[in-house]
């Protein structure tokens, strides 16, 4: 009887266990109301649930996990607001977004040129831009090598450019280099040839006035000075740089004195006095504060001299030694060639 009774105590327990655990399950499912293929995926859960009561109990936890129950729940998941949450919101993005096409903001309505459009373009600017930068570096790069000193090397890269065709831009800008690289090497003469040419172009050319300031420099290293006074001359209605204006009278002067000398050697005597005379108004023109002064003055007493005037001529013979009277203020330069002028009009004695 003792056994019969443990058995009915047994029995009532599982009993309750079982009920109180359908119970638990039902109570949690209730708000969902699932169809009837839900129901049978309840009872498989419940039958489940009675093997594994802790698993039953955390079963409707895992539901919202999608790596555990996703298969299963589903269907019943559905109507849930947080499983229908990730759902509905693929969907609405999707509508937004074809709203948004339709309607883009005012910054998105002109949409960025494809590279199919712009690479001609930009392909072609680019290379244009490349072939004059190639010819640009060429030059410059003779630029440095006069700037270092390497005036060999600098000559040789501007006679190649001003020779070469495909060069014919930088022709002229190639040839003034080469006409400083010259001078800096000593080759006065050859210098001139190419300054020269330049200035043959016309004074609407770009280096037209920087190579009549070569004249000068050339003119202070050459002995025989001829040549330079006949450039001087041919442009001398051009329109001199005024830190040149005295220098260029003083050479124009002496371009005429030479010039007289020689009409009077071959007995052109009328158009020798008449060169000697724009000699002297040359020499006019030069103020006493100029460098040229001393040397402008000597030239002027020997056109007198020429011309037999004699009290005219001594006058300006003594201004000249006025004028170069030694001086502090000179640089070394300047009181050197103040020396030699003097001692043309007042020779040293032995």
């Amino acid at each position: 009887m003792f056994r019969t009774l443990r058995s009915h105590a047994l029995l009532l327990s599982l009993m309750v266990a079982g009920g109180a655990s359908a119970q638990s399950f039902q109570g949690l499912d209730s708000p969902q109301q699932p169809s009837k293929k839900k129901k049978k995926t309840a009872k498989k859960s419940t039958s489940s649930s009675k093997s594994t009561t802790p698993a039953s109990a955390t079963a409707p936890a895992s539901a919202t996990t999608p790596e555990t129950t996703a298969p299963a729940v589903a269907p019943a998941t559905a109507t849930t607001p947080a499983t229908t949450a990730p759902a509905a919101t693929p969907a609405k993005a999707q509508q937004d977004l074809g709203l948004d096409l339709s309607t883009p903001p005012p910054q998105a309505q002109q949409p960025p040129p494809s590279k199919k459009g712009t690479a001609p373009t930009t392909t072609f600017e680019a290379l244009d831009v490349t072939g004059r930068t190639a010819d640009r570096q060429r030059l410059e790069a003779a630029n440095a090598s006069f700037n270092r000193g390497e005036y060999d090397k600098a000559a040789l890269a501007a006679w190649e450019l001003m020779n070469d065709p495909k060069m014919a831009p930088l022709q002229l800008e190639s040839q003034y280099l080469l006409g400083k690289t010259l001078y800096r090497m000593g080759q006065y003469h050859a210098a001139l040839g190419e300054f020269s040419q330049i200035l043959a172009r016309g004074k609407d050319t770009k280096f037209f006035s920087k190579s009549l300031e070569w004249l000068f420099f050339i003119s202070h290293k050459t002995v025989n000075e001829s040549v330079i006074l006949d450039e001087v001359a041919r442009y001398a209605n051009a329109d001199w740089p005024e830190r040149y204006q005295d220098e260029f009278h003083y050479l124009l002067a002496r371009y005429y004195f030479v010039r007289g000398r020689a009409l009077d050697t071959v007995e052109q005597k009328a158009e020798g006095a008449k060169a000697f005379e724009d000699a002297r108004k040359l020499t006019g023109q030069i103020p006493p504060s100029s460098p040229f002064y001393a040397e402008a003055k000597y030239l002027e007493g020997l056109t007198w001299f020429r011309d037999g005037k004699m009290p005219m001529a001594l006058e300006a013979m003594k201004e000249v030694v006025r004028a170069t009277r030694p001086d502090s203020k000179r640089s070394p330069a300047e009181a050197k060639v103040a020396d030699a002028t003097r001692d043309l009009v007042q020779p040293k004695k032995d």
